[in-house]
């Protein structure tokens, strides 16, 4: 390549380099990422027994509710009694969970992991760092998870009970 024809690219390396080299980059400006989150995986050990395994980066002590569902929408059945599930120093989280009488776990049910800033009551220095009703969790363009309404919000994840 000529000299020429080497400067005439610098501008276009400079400008790609400058904005991350990505479509619409920000020249460095930082872009805003997912503040807290949940990420669960729920495997089915038994007809009678669900283990779940998760991890999120909500402060330590948060406490988390899971339920167990045939599927989404009117009329799905929750296979199983209220499931608290508490955020170790580590992150991670783990349960054991059994189906209500009469019922009895398969794969494919819908495991719904949820963090409500009320609802169980969570620790004060919870409430201190995600806010009373989880104003610092996010909004629904900053994050995927967020789910409430304008005087609550939770945030969620769900997954799949899988073999």
């Amino acid at each position: 390549m000529s000299l020429v024809g080497t400067l005439l690219l610098l501008p276009c390396f400079s400008t790609y380099f400058s904005s991350g080299g990505l479509p619409g980059g920000s020249g460095g400006a930082k872009r805003p990422s997912v503040r807290f989150y949940i990420t669960t995986k729920a495997m089915l050990s038994s007809p009678e027994v669900v283990s779940i395994f998760g991890a999120s980066n909500l402060p330590p002590g948060s406490v988390l509710t899971v339920y167990l569902y045939d599927y989404i929408g009117e009329g799905s059945q929750i296979f199983n009694t209220e499931t608290r599930v508490v955020v170790g120093q580590d992150g991670l989280f783990k349960t054991v969970i059994g189906p209500k009488p009469g019922l009895s776990f398969r794969t494919n049910l819908v495991c719904d992991v949820v963090f409500s800033p009320t609802y169980p009551p969570q620790p004060k220095g919870v409430t201190q760092v995600v806010g009373r009703a989880g104003e610092q969790l996010g909004t629904n363009s900053t994050n995927p998870q967020i789910q409430g309404n304008d005087r609550l919000t939770m945030l969620a994840d769900m997954t799949v009970v899988r073999d």
